[in-house]
Formats: structure tokens, C-alpha cells, sequence
């Protein structure tokens, strides 16, 4: 049986998860939608054929995942409208545009006991693995503090200029965006 992945969010993000997933046979892509005609007519440059909805409601709805590449605003509604319907829920970050929203969303996910993850890539890297090895071998030493210092020639960066709002703070901004990474 196939996983039915359904895409809400057709930006770079969403886009590079369709590429990942059109090359994985054990999934099927089932919906995408995204408000934006530009990043829809990118996407059928990845996939002529791709099942694009008219609403994210019914990119939703015969997905057993939902991944969730959207803008933080909408992103608990739809996550929570995924998981009202028994699927699983796949989100980039920030969760939400404020602390509480995100909080009330990780508790409704949470009792919804349905699989729910957060793309958080540099966790997993090789980097951030030594370090951890490192720390709990005690090979680093007494840990004393963390200075984290965060620099690019421009903001968004230039495979992020699509997505303008990752350039204010309500929504995006440089820490929800970068250091968030870091302190995950």
C-alpha cells in the first residue's frame, strides 16, 4: 500500500518535498494547493501532472499525510483539520505566529494521538550528532554557555525570496527562521 501525501504550501519548501517524495515508491502524491498561481505553475514544472486542488480541504482529502509547508498564520488550522480527520501531520516552523497558538496546537495534536512531526533538518545532521556524542561522553568538558552567531549577506536568502513573509516577524523573521534550528 502507498502513503497518500497530500502538499499544502507549493513554495520552495513544499516544492522540494515534492521532489523527495515523487522519488520515493512507497508514497503517492494525492493533493497539492497552494493560493499562489506563480508557485503553482513552478510546481507543474516538477510535476506536468501533478493533482493540484482547488482548496487545501480537498488537496486534504485522501492523504494519509499532510505536510504542511505553508506560512505559520493558517498552519494550525490546517494542521488541526488533518488531524480531525484522522491523518498525519508533517509541518515546517514556526508552528504558529505566537507562543500560545503553538502550545494549543502541540496539546490538540498531542490528544489527537496521531503522528505529528516538525522538519527540523539540522537536527539530524552529522554535525549536531558528533556534539551531542561529544557532550554526553563528556569529551566537550563543563558546559558553560552557547553563543550562537547567525550571519548571511542578505535576508530572506535567495532561495527564500518567494516566501516574503519570512521577512517580518509576525510571521517569519531571522530567529523563528534560523536560531530556531539551533536551539531545537
Amino acid at each position: 500500500m502507498k502513503h497518500k501525501f497530500a502538499i499544502i504550501g507549493l513554495g520552495i519548501m513544499g516544492r522540494r518535498m515534492l521532489e523527495n517524495v515523487l522519488r520515493h515508491p512507497d508514497f503517492e502524491v494525492c493533493g497539492l494547493w497552494d493560493p499562489s498561481t506563480d508557485s503553482v505553475a513552478k510546481t507543474r514544472l516538477i510535476s506536468p501532472n501533478a493533482p493540484i486542488a482547488q482548496s487545501a480541504k480537498a488537496a486534504m482529502h485522501e492523504a494519509h499525510v499532510v505536510y504542511l509547508a505553508c506560512p505559520p498564520g493558517p498552519r494550525k488550522t490546517y494542521a488541526l483539520e488533518a488531524a480531525a480527520n484522522g491523518q498525519g501531520v508533517f509541518m515546517e516552523k514556526p508552528l504558529g505566529t505566537d507562543n500560545v497558538q503553538s502550545r494549543e496546537l502541540v496539546t490538540q495534536l498531542a490528544k489527537a494521538r496521531l503522528p505529528s512531526v516538525v522538519n527540523f533538518t539540522q537536527a539530524a545532521s552529522r554535525g549536531f550528532e558528533e556534539l551531542s556524542r561529544s557532550i554526553q561522553a563528556g569529551e566537550a568538558g563543563e558546559l558553560l554557555g552557547i553563543d550562537i552567531v547567525v550571519n548571511y549577506p542578505a535576508w530572506p536568502r535567495a532561495w527564500q525570496r518567494d516566501a516574503d513573509w519570512l521577512r517580518f516577524r509576525h510571521e517569519g523573521g531571522y530567529t523563528r527562521e534560523v536560531i530556531s534550528h539551533f536551539l531545537f
